[in-house]
């Protein structure tokens, strides 16, 4: 720095001071290093104003070079002040500024261009089951955001990639990925056998009643079996006939005396008078009187004899 501007730049600097305390009537000393007074130098000293040497020297003012009098914040210290002053659209996260980069995470605009998420190029389109974390598809556990295999007792959750499975408990079933546990209706599988049983449904089971003649059987599959009534006991009665099985039913083979119906029922004693199948005699005619299994005939008085046959009664 040459020795004429060092000497320009203090007498720039004590005419600044000296204004400042209001003593507007001093006279800067002349130049003594011996060149011509440069007398817009001076001029502009007096008025409180910069000194500008051989028209290219530096200009000094009140505020300082540079400095405009105001400070711009950094409230998060990401080095980028707080708008309006400087360039950083959010000062209370240092994840935001123009230097940052734009990440997908729900609408913030982290490189402060106007543009957030999706519009500025980051997120990507997610399928079912997926959701979108910067530029990446991230699976979704289904099983942790509550219960959607539903509130059946003892239904269990598995996450899978982009879906989730359903452990069911009986009588219940969901699809082979996604759903909820539902309540199956047997009835409409036909669970209690074609035409034998008159099926009941209800949640997570089901009932059979079943036709005559059948029972439920203690396995699923065809829980109305047929009942074999002969092994239950004397149906067709004792010592009056014999009890054979059948598809639903049982018929009995009835000593002489007794009849039953085709099916079912039991052997009962027949009424031959009434039934007009007895062999009394006719002429003359014998009384017939009905007994279990069996009838007796009385001639008439004045006849006796077994009063069976066409020649059952005589005369005494």
């Amino acid at each position: 720095m040459s020795l004429r501007f060092c000497r320009l730049l203090t007498l720039a600097l004590l005419l600044s001071a000296l204004t400042a305390c209001g003593d507007d009537d001093v006279t800067p000393p002349p130049e003594t290093d011996g060149g011509s007074t440069d007398a817009g130098a001076r001029d502009g000293a007096a008025d409180g104003g910069g000194a500008r040497v051989d028209g290219g020297g530096t200009g000094v003012d009140g505020g300082g070079t540079g400095v405009d009098g105001g400070a711009c914040t950094d409230g998060d210290g990401d080095g980028h002040g707080a708008l309006p002053c400087g360039d950083d659209c959010d000062d209370t996260r240092n994840t935001v500024n123009p230097n940052a980069d734009e990440v997908c995470n729900g609408g913030t605009d982290d490189d402060c261009n106007g543009l957030a998420d999706a519009a500025d190029g980051v997120c990507v389109p997610c399928g079912p089951g997926f959701t979108p974390l910067d530029t990446m598809c991230v699976d979704i556990d289904e099983c942790a955001t509550g219960a959607p295999c539903g509130g059946a007792v003892g239904a269990s959750c598995t996450n899978t990639l982009g879906a989730y499975t359903c452990a069911c408990p009986a009588g219940y079933g969901a699809s082979v990925t996604g759903g909820t546990c539902t309540d199956i209706d047997e009835c409409a599988l036909g669970l209690c056998g074609p035409g034998l049983a008159t099926c009941t449904n209800s949640l997570g089971s089901y009932a059979c009643t079943c036709a005559p003649g059948y029972t439920v059987a203690a396995a699923f599959g065809v829980p109305c079996v047929d009942v074999d009534e002969c092994a239950a006991g004397t149906l067709c009665g004792a010592g009056r006939g014999s009890c054979t099985n059948t598809v639903g039913s049982y018929a009995c083979t009835c000593n002489t005396g007794y009849g039953a119906p085709a099916t079912g029922g039991t052997c009962s004693d027949l009424d031959e008078c009434a039934l007009a199948s007895d062999d009394c005699d006719e002429s003359p005619a014998a009384t017939c009187a009905n007994t279990l299994g069996g009838f007796t005939c009385t001639c008439p008085p004045g006849f006796s004899g077994t009063g069976r046959g066409a020649s059952g009664c005589g005369p005494s």
